[in-house]
């Protein structure tokens, strides 16, 4: 009976969600739709509901079907819900033609049977928990509250986990001159002590003072624990007694020389422990029985490699407790036990380890906990009842590409899978010009201290579906907002800025064949100041990027013959360049810097300033097919992004669609315009970034 009223309520429900967006939903939709659900706004239990009515069609196509029980599952794997194995397995039995899901299918039923057979033996599950739509940083002790940080503020605030609601505990921070970053709770869950960070422009240099702060986790009673100078401190335990908080103190504008220090919670007294280097968030941890502290820092030997540390709490000399070849995360102690976790790579995989330290001694070796966490995976604390929080994030890994149709006011947009059945993340991802191929970069292993990652290409035939990987020996930066991926005109390579294994930083051509990558401006000692917003002129011979020299503000735009290799300054900015976009003539670029300027390329004639511009203040997106037009999105994205034609004529600017039309690409960026013979199409190279929490429960070991 149960099972029936439950059919029926999800009939219900998707009738009155086709009566709102029509009764000609094809499955393929219905699939996006889940995707969106899924991927994009993480709402699992909406994205099953779309899955389950593709895979349950009949008439829907047998590859699509799969691909929908396999989304399902994986939704109800996420919510560790059991049901995830009887999808998989059904998968498995009906669609054997189906090789790659089966595949990948078996691979997860295996996963969860290795999972369940570890909670059956040490009765460790890990169950996804709610993100209330905030990052979360810090869960309280009890097991009640959480901390939170407003990244569009810089203020702090607290979230209840059982009703949701959200206060604020700092009400005045800017990222102009006061703001904070890390707050953890007192042992008894009642207060929490947070750094105040004040920054003061001056007309020669800023300066920066550093605050400890404690107050109520209701917002009351707020005071000022030490004022620290120029040192910043940044808050990592509070001792089991409640006297004293464990800080790591470093000095603004460098974290080379960090210290240890311990902070009086009654007088704001300061007493240094030991100097660990550079290693100004390491988490550092008391003992159990408050005599020593335990930490992560860099090695001597290799600084970009962290190990885990002990020393007592009295000073003195710290000793190695944990050493690997590869990287030892943040350790954080399990509460009233002599227990410590850690993630490590020390198998080649982030697994969770576990130790004991008695008497400031390692006792037995450390052994793994549970294995194979996703890369970005990290500890945010551990309650009272042996539950730990951890987050992590994954990236939209669509690429959208959306057809506007001016004459019916419609913007039909839908989404591309990119190895979507493998498991491995997309975090950037490009199209070729044609839109016939798409570049997606694989998420690897990634190096904080470096800012790069090993690169690895999946280049798929869009028409055909057909994948092949590349792997180029380079490191490069996609996750900073300076490395943009760029096809050549031909589509038979690729540009990205990288380090070669030999160390030389450049601009590098990548073969998407055969991923061997060829340098083609090495070595760039500033990589993020030059070659900026690079184009290719229509018919390649001719490159337009923005440069400057050294760390000065002025900005060239530089015209590049590629078989000469002669190049010509077609004019020059005394500030920061935003956004350059070269029109599908070839002709002119416009570019952004401070309002929208026009420049043409022949190197003779001026640039021009459309005054227009002001009344949309936004980012530039592309041209027109005409080269008539420049289109311009509104910058306020994250509540509606808001779509503005241009012209480089008299006539008057102009608001295109609306934000309904445009809501698939609310809230994100690298959005751009592009033009293939008469269609016009907006795409989205990466979507928004999406925080998981997890609680691992019974960590415990006896």
């Amino acid at each position: 009976m149960k099972t029936l009223i439950h059919r029926y309520v999800m009939l219900i429900t998707l009738i009155a969600f086709c009566a709102g967006n029509s009764w000609a939903q094809t499955p393929e939709q219905l699939f996006q739709k889940g995707i969106m659900k899924e991927e994009g706004e993480g709402s699992l239990r909406e994205a099953i509901n779309f899955y389950k009515s593709v895979a349950d069609n009949t008439k829907s196509d047998r590859t699509l079907r799969a691909k929908a029980l396999y989304q399902m599952g994986s939704c109800y794997e996420k919510l560790g819900q059991q049901e995830a194995r009887g999808v998989y397995e059904k998968l498995v039995a009906n669609y054997s033609d189906q090789k790659e899901l089966v595949s990948n299918a078996k691979r997860r039923l295996s996963k969860l049977n290795l999972d369940k057979a570890t909670s059956d033996n040490s009765g460790i599950v890990i169950r996804q928990v709610p993100n209330y739509s905030v990052d979360l940083n810090g869960y309280s002790p009890d097991g009640k509250y959480a901390t939170y940080n407003d990244w569009d503020t810089g203020n702090i605030g607290v979230v209840d986990l059982k009703s949701g609601n959200k206060w604020e505990i700092t009400k005045d921070g800017n990222w102009e001159s006061h703001y904070t970053l890390f707050s953890i709770w007192s042992p008894d869950s009642k207060q929490i002590v947070y750094d105040w960070n004040i920054e003061e422009s001056g007309k020669e240099n800023d300066t920066f003072n550093y605050e400890l702060h404690i107050a109520d986790k209701d917002a009351k009673n707020d005071h000022v624990v030490i004022k620290n100078g120029n040192k910043n401190l940044w808050v990592e335990d509070w001792s089991k007694d409640g006297t004293s908080l464990l800080c790591i103190e470093g000095v603004a504008g460098g974290s080379v020389k960090c210290k240890l220090v311990l902070i009086s919670v009654k007088d704001g007294s300061k007493k240094i422990i030991a100097d660990i280097g550079k290693a100004s968030h390491g988490n550092a941890n008391f003992t159990d029985d408050g005599n020593y502290i335990v930490f992560r820092a860099p090695t001597k030997k290799k600084p970009e490699n962290y190990d885990i540390f002990i020393v007592s709490k009295d000073g003195g000399s710290a000793r190695p407790l944990i050493t690997n070849n590869e990287d030892d995360g943040a350790p954080f102690r399990i509460s009233n036990t002599n227990q410590f976790v850690y993630f490590s790579y020390h198998t080649g995989t982030k697994d969770l380890w576990i130790m004991t330290i008695k008497d400031g001694k390692l006792q037995s070796e450390p052994r793994i906990l549970k294995s194979d966490f996703d890369q970005s995976s990290k500890i945010l604390g551990i309650n009272n009842f042996g539950t730990l929080f951890f987050t992590s994030y994954r990236l939209n890994a669509d690429i959208y590409k959306a057809n506007l149709d001016f004459k019916n006011n419609e913007v039909n947009a839908a989404p591309l899978n990119i190895k979507r059945n493998s498991g491995r993340q997309i975090i950037r991802a490009s199209w070729s010009p044609s839109f016939k191929y798409v570049a997606g970069i694989l998420q690897t292993p990634y190096d904080p201290e470096t800012f790069s990652a090993p690169l690895k290409f999946v280049i798929q035939d869009v028409q055909s579906g057909d994948e092949h990987e590349i792997s180029p020996d380079l490191r490069s930066y996609p996750l900073s907002w300076w490395t943009e991926p760029q096809w050549t005109p031909d589509e038979k390579s690729i540009f990205i800025k990288g380090v070669s294994k030999d160390g030389i930083t450049g601009l590098y051509q990548i073969d998407v064949q055969t991923g061997k990558a060829s340098p083609y401006i090495t070595p760039m000692e500033y990589p993020h100041w030059v070659w900026r917003w690079l184009q290719f002129s229509p018919d390649g011979e001719t490159q337009y990027f923005v440069s400057q020299d050294g760390i000065g503000p002025k900005q060239k735009v530089i015209a590049h013959a590629v078989k000469s290799g002669e190049e010509k300054i077609l004019t020059e900015f005394n500030h920061w360049v935003e956004r350059m976009s070269l029109s599908p003539d070839g002709k002119k670029l416009a570019i952004l810097q401070d309002s929208l300027w026009i420049l043409p390329v022949d190197g003779i004639s001026a640039k021009k300033n459309l005054a227009n511009y002001k009344v949309v203040n936004g980012n530039i997106l592309g041209w027109s097919p005409d080269n008539q037009s420049i289109y311009v999105a509104s910058d306020n994205t994250k509540k509606d992004i808001h779509l503005w034609q241009i012209s480089l004529g008299n006539e008057p600017t102009k608001e295109l669609f609306t934000p309904e039309k445009l809501k698939e690409f609310k809230g994100n960026y690298r959005i751009k315009i592009s033009n293939v013979g008469d269609e016009v199409y907006l795409t989205m190279e990466n979507a928004k970034r999406i925080d998981e929490y997890w609680a691992i429960e019974n960590i415990i070991q006896k």
